[in-house]
């Protein structure tokens, strides 16, 4: 269960428990797979199902008297297209739209540039959060709200020994899913390595799956430390409960989090939080209940791993205990679900209370598709146009199976683009076929015939780049459609703008 839809039951059960009626729309949404009492609404991934859904959900709502409907659609463009057809088919003023933040990723910043006009306010999981649609001028702070998720904390922890191990060796806990750009979790296997170096007895559970685990196995032979990583694979909270009980650190490298649940739950069970300076820092005094290493965004898995080493080798037996205490008292008070559901109120009361912009809601109503379609941009085609000069005559494998591919195709084939292949990191989609081509793994590229990959995704452009040597271990030249303006920054643009000619 991923982090949003865990979102999605804390906040629905939090809300219902303070008498509010709530009505949850999606895929298999019925009684039976949340929060009993609860409205359930069962609706197509499509804007046609998904807005019916909403619009059926809240005619339930006012059917039991509620006066002002407020609409959470969270993460995709399709569910916030929908909540705006839906709305404006309503054709009322009794009905209002919040937009919710939940990393301070480009995606998500992109997502509610787009919508913004329409929606009455927007929450966000972290300051980090906050800071990143302020800074990117979608929205200014006295728009947006800052609502920690809550966490309902399973098993008491305050009696746990947290001085040291049996053995003395410190026990290092990963949760989360394997991924090497945001969660740079390829640092792991160095954080281990570092350690042992530097003399301090340490092992590491990673728990989690996702598309860089046979990157993370590699590593994790590469250094020399299969005896100290355990790579577990997903649990379930229950089994989650006992890991974090039985570790001291949790470690979360990662470029970006709009808040991180991982690292809520683990400091509620006191498991001290090691982290980098985005979200899941919020809440963390540094040094008292956790602690929050100097990492930058940019800065390769090497870097990040000797920073944390660094971090980690300055613990000692009775500090490490002392900040255990501390994390299970403070975040049992900053994330606890009584507070949890106390902003909650606040800010959804805040926002009935504002006058929504329906105009905004008719301009999606008259094209829901091209707002939904966010992750490409007006220009596509006059960059599909120029990248078709460089490419020639040669064959391309893209990368992305998804979205930008369907949207930018047309374009492909009428400037005589040769694609041979549709590269994805997603092994379902593997030996499947898509717009009349093989959808193929990554390190697969150079069998298909192809000399060039060109990376087919505006938000995750420089993500995909980051990890192009999967491409040039194989001898293909990587092409990017954006180059640094969007996808990299001007810091960034010097190498990408020589590969993009």
């Amino acid at each position: 269960m991923g982090g949003v839809t865990t979102w999605a039951h804390r906040t629905s059960a939090a809300l219902s428990a303070r008498g509010c009626p709530v009505a949850v729309v999606g895929p298999g949404a019925d009684g039976s797979t949340w929060t009993q009492g609860l409205e359930g609404v069962d609706a197509a991934i499509s804007l046609v199902g998904m807005s019916d859904g909403i619009g059926s959900a809240r005619d339930r709502l006012v059917g039991k008297g509620v006066e002002r409907v407020v609409v959470l659609p969270q993460l995709s463009g399709l569910a916030y297209a929908a909540a705006c057809l839906a709305a404006h088919r309503a054709g009322s003023a009794s009905t209002c739209i919040v937009g919710w933040m939940h990393t301070d990723i480009r995606h998500d910043i992109e997502l509610i540039r787009r919508f913004m006009p329409g929606l009455s306010r927007v929450v966000c999981v972290s300051r980090a959060s906050a800071r990143a649609l302020s800074d990117a001028g979608v929205a200014g702070l006295g728009l947006l709200s800052v609502v920690p998720t809550g966490h309902e904390v399973g098993c008491d922890a305050e009696g746990r020994a947290r001085s040291e191990s049996i053995d003395g060796t410190l026990r290092l806990l990963y949760v989360g899913r394997l991924e090497a750009f945001q969660k740079r979790v390829l640092a792991l296997p160095g954080i281990a390595a570092g350690l042992r170096e530097r003399g301090v007895a340490a092992t590491l559970t990673v728990i989690g799956d996702g598309p860089a685990r046979g990157a993370l196995e590699r590593e994790v032979e590469r250094v020399s430390v299969g005896h100290l990583v355990n790579l577990v694979g997903s649990l379930g909270m229950s089994e989650l409960e006992t890991r974090y009980l039985d570790h001291d650190l949790l470690v979360q490298p990662s470029r970006s989090e709009g808040l991180g649940l991982a690292r809520i739950e683990g400091a509620t069970l006191g498991c001290v939080p090691v982290v980098t300076p985005s979200g899941s820092a919020e809440g963390i005094t540094p040094g008292v209940d956790g602690m929050v290493v100097d990492v930058a965004p940019g800065d390769d898995d090497h870097a990040a791993a000797r920073a944390f080493v660094d971090a980690i080798a300055s613990l000692t037996p009775d500090r490490l205990g002392a900040m255990s205490r501390r994390a299970i008292e403070s975040s049992r008070v900053e994330f606890g679900m009584n507070r949890f559901a106390d902003r909650l109120v606040s800010v959804l009361r805040d926002a009935v209370a504002t006058d929504s912009n329906r105009s905004a809601w008719g301009r999606v109503a008259s094209d829901p598709d091209r707002a939904a379609a966010f992750t490409v941009p007006d220009d596509v085609g006059e960059r599909v146009r120029a990248i078709a000069e460089t490419l020639g005559d040669r064959p391309v494998a893209l990368h992305g199976a998804g979205a930008h591919t369907a949207a930018i195709w047309a374009e492909l084939m009428q400037q005589g683009v040769r694609v041979v292949a549709i590269c994805d990191d997603d092994p379902e989609r593997w030996g499947g076929m898509l717009l009349g081509v093989p959808v193929i793994a990554p390190g697969d590229a150079r069998s298909t015939g192809a000399s060039d990959v060109l990376i087919s995704s505006w938000l995750h452009e420089y993500a995909v780049w980051f990890r192009r040597s999967v491409y040039e271990s194989q001898g293909l030249r990587v092409v990017c459609l954006y180059g640094a303006d969007v996808a990299r920054g001007s810091d960034r643009s010097r190498d990408q703008r020589a590969v993009a000619r």
